[in-house]
Formats: structure tokens, sequence, C-alpha cells
């Protein structure tokens, strides 16, 4: 059976298929002390898979970067991959964090929507230009402030998918299906290479569809799911190469799980199938690209107990709401709106006194959402905060109600 990988550059991202014996990845020498003292500087591994590719580096094995392109890293940019998770010890290991993260760079909004255009080469047949009528349909479907068009000049498009033809048995080195990169300057990146070996009129693949949406999704700034145990997907483990969590080149999208999912249209590695959006592709994309309606939030509070005291120099704070959230569509709260096209909210997770902005996907039909308990618990002595465990979720800091904030 064919292992279906999608592989990542830097600037340029493979996506490859091969069986494990068909690609082998080979270190060469000819690297300088200089560029690999840098890549280390940066948090990469070159103990695996470092050598020349093109005009650049396949670093890793799979990431891709010019000289120019080093010269730029920092520990601001690293990028850490370990390779430690396989498909038959997932049980056993599934607190490692496998869930949906971002680059740093992201396309920029100007107003409250971005058409980003799409060319495609009209060498690829009927059934890709199908596909990618298809991979549109379902990233407009989301109601994202990105909407996806297809237009017939490549000189006015903001991506433009071309072919190229590498024959992985002759070229194995350098094969991959897919190539497309990461966004710069606030633009999708602009290139999605289809490698004619792979996806031409001769065989209509089932994955093309998957893979163009995958592709498009690196252009807008989706690393993989599993970026940092590529063996979750790939069923492949290198020991030793385990570097840790991702810093800021790979950025946790708050709201997704921290523990390994299935089927991601961003894993590193596809069986071949139509893969759909699961609900963490979902949040992910509108956490990112969020359409902003005027939609008006009502935070009921019921007060579950309240404890607060004060003793001598001491005071404590202790108080637990039960809460819910109404939707409306108008600021007065007379007209409910009806969740649809995937509703999404951002909220205040509070942990020890500690508050984060998490995404909430709400399910369509609704008009209300329980949020559930959120207790303060803070003391102080002698004017002075001692502890500080609240706890829970809330929309916004005001008690009784809000109205007026902004969601999508």
């Amino acid at each position: 059976m064919k292992k279906i990988y999608y592989a990542f550059f830097l600037i340029t991202i493979f996506f490859s298929a091969c069986r494990k014996d068909e690609i082998k990845i080979e270190n060469r020498t000819e690297i300088s002390a200089d560029i690999i003292q840098k890549l280390k500087a940066a948090g990469f591994d070159t103990s695996e898979g470092l050598r020349t590719h093109k005009n650049g580096y396949l670093v890793e094995g799979d990431i891709f970067m010019t000289i120019n392109d080093i010269n730029k890293l920092s520990g601001a940019s690293k990028i850490n991959i370990p390779l430690s998770l396989s498909l038959k010890n997932l049980k056993t290991q599934s607190k490692d964090p496998l869930s949906h993260y971002r680059t740093n760079n992201l396309i920029s909004l100007s107003s409250n929507r971005r058409t980003i255009t799409i060319f495609m080469s009209s060498s690829l047949g009927t059934y890709m230009q199908n596909c990618l009528d298809v991979a549109i349909a379902r990233y407009n479907s989301l109601d994202l402030s990105l909407v996806f068009n297809r237009t017939l000049v490549a000189s006015s498009a903001d991506i433009i998918i071309s072919t190229t033809y590498i024959n992985p048995y002759s070229n194995p080195n350098d094969a991959y299906l897919m190539s497309a990169g990461f966004p710069t300057s606030g633009n999708p990146y602009n290139q999605i290479n289809v490698n004619t070996y792979y996806y031409n009129n001769s065989y209509d693949r089932l994955d093309a569809t998957s893979t163009l949406i995958h592709e498009i999704g690196h252009t807008v700034g989706l690393r993989h799911t599993d970026y940092m145990n590529r063996a979750f997907s790939c069923g492949v483990v290198k020991p030793g190469n385990n570097e840790g969590n991702g810093t800021s080149g790979a950025n946790h999208i708050g709201g997704t799980s921290t523990g390994p999912t299935y089927n991601s249209i961003m894993l590193a590695c596809s069986d071949g199938s139509d893969r759909p959006f699961t609900s963490e592709d979902i949040l992910s994309l509108k956490s990112l690209y969020p359409y902003r309606k005027d939609i008006y939030i009502k935070e009921i509070h019921e007060l579950l107990y309240n404890d607060s005291y004060s003793w001598g120099a001491s005071d404590y704070d202790k108080r637990s709401y039960d809460i819910t959230l109404e939707f409306y569509q108008d600021a007065a709260g007379t007209i409910p709106y009806i969740t649809s096209n995937y509703f999404t909210l951002n909220i205040f997770s509070f942990y020890g006194g500690v508050d984060s902005v998490v995404n909430l996907l709400i399910g369509d039909g609704v008009s209300s959402y329980h949020l559930g308990e959120y207790t303060v618990d803070r003391a102080w002595e002698f004017g002075n905060q001692v502890y500080d465990n609240t706890s829970g979720f809330q929309v916004a800091y005001w008690s009784n109600s809000y109205y007026g904030h902004v969601t999508w």
C-alpha cells in the first residue's frame, strides 16, 4: 500500500507520494559549517536529511530553504519538528500535542472580506478543473473573510496553479505530487505546482480535490496538523528527532485539541481518499479569517453561590456563575439570531488567574449556547493579592449581560 505524503517547504511545500523504500533522503557532506550553524540556531535538526536541492537546501528531509531564507532565520522563526509518534503506539502517547497550527505570516485584510483569485493552467484537464471548482466551493461554504474565485487571466491571479513533470523513479529526490508555500507580505503564496506524473488525463485520482484544498491551506498560512509528529499520519518513526513543541513559526490555534485528531485536511500524510474538512479544520480557518457580522450576545449569569467575605486584613472573593449565551440580530435583544455557516466565538478562558483567548465552534441552527460554570476565586492579605484561582469561560468581563459583542 502506498503512503501519500504532504511534505511542506518553508518556502515551497512538497506534497510527495511514495512507499517508504521508493524515495531515500541522503545526507551530503558539501554543506558549509556556516549553513549548518544557522540552521541549528533556528531550531532545525541537521542530523537527518540535510542536502542540497535545486538552488537551496532540503532540511530534515522535506523543508526547502534558499541561502537567503537561511540568512533570515532567527530564534523567533524557528520550527521544531519531532518525529516520535507512530500509529501503533498512538494510544499510549495520546498526550503528545497534535493540533492545528498557523505560520507567523497570514493574509492581510483591508476590509471585511478579501477576494483571492486562482488561475489553473489549461494543460490540466477537465477532471482537475472540476476538482478545483469543488475545492473553491468547499472553502467558500465556510463563510470566511477570504472568498476564493477563479480567473481566466493568469496575470491577474493571486494564486497560479501550473504544471511540472517529475518522474519519481528516475528523479526520486525531487518528486512530489503538488507544492505550494506560505503567505508573504500579507498575500497568499502565489504558486501551486502540480506534478502531471500523478495528475494527468489518464487517471482521475480520488485525492485531487483534497490535495488542492491542502495546498491552498498552506498558501493562506496553515501548517501541517501533525507537523511535530508526522508519524501520526505517515506511520514512520525516526528516533532522536524530537525537538518539542513548535515556536512562533508554528503557532497553535486556540480552541483546537491538544491530542491526536484524525482525518484533518492538513495532516502531513493522506491515505489517497477525498477528505472533507473536519470540525477543527473549520474552526482553524474561521479563527484565522473570520467574517465579522454584527451579531449581539447577551451573557446570562446565574449566581450559583457567593462565599465572599472579609476578615481583618484578609479579603476573599469567591463567586460562581452558570453562564449561558443568547444570540441576537439587534442590540436591543429582541430578534434572535439563528447560527449558521459554522458560527464561531472568541471567548476568554481563565485558569489559575491567567486568561487566554479560545475559539469555539457553535453548531448551526441554535440561538443560545450554554458556556458552563465560571468561578471567581481570589484572595488578598493587607491589600496584596495572594492567589487567583479564577477558572472557566466568559465572553466578556461584564456581569449580568453584555450587548454589542461582535462575533461571526
